[in-house]
């Protein structure tokens, strides 16, 4: 029960903590996904970072949503993995998807 419960929260916190990082980051947030990205400009990197860092924040509080049914033992540890599992992968494709169209509309 706990080690699951655990690192799901651990995890929670991690991906809520990127948010608030890139919320508050002056220069642009980026994840290495590029070697010429440091390069690139954008119009209002302030305004990019609060969006970035509010995407990263609303997914890490959906990662913690299930959370609390664990603890009080709501359902079994398998229906909390797939719960996890589905907001993991369904999360990470929404946010791929919107982080796209974030650095579309903000780039120079």
């Amino acid at each position: 029960l706990m080690n699951v419960t655990l690192l799901a929260t651990i995890l929670a916190i991690s991906f809520f903590s990127i948010g608030v990082y890139a919320y508050r980051r002056k220069e642009v947030m980026w994840f290495w996904s590029s070697p010429t990205y440091q390069q690139l400009t954008f119009h209002d990197p302030v305004t990019f970072n609060h969006k970035t860092g509010i995407m990263w924040m609303l997914f890490g509080i959906a990662f913690f949503l299930p959370v609390p049914f664990r603890y009080f033992h709501f359902f079994k540890e398998n229906i909390f993995i797939m719960l996890l599992s589905c907001i993991l992968t369904i999360g990470l494709f929404v946010m791929m998807i919107y982080w796209h169209h974030l650095y579309q509309i903000h780039r120079k």
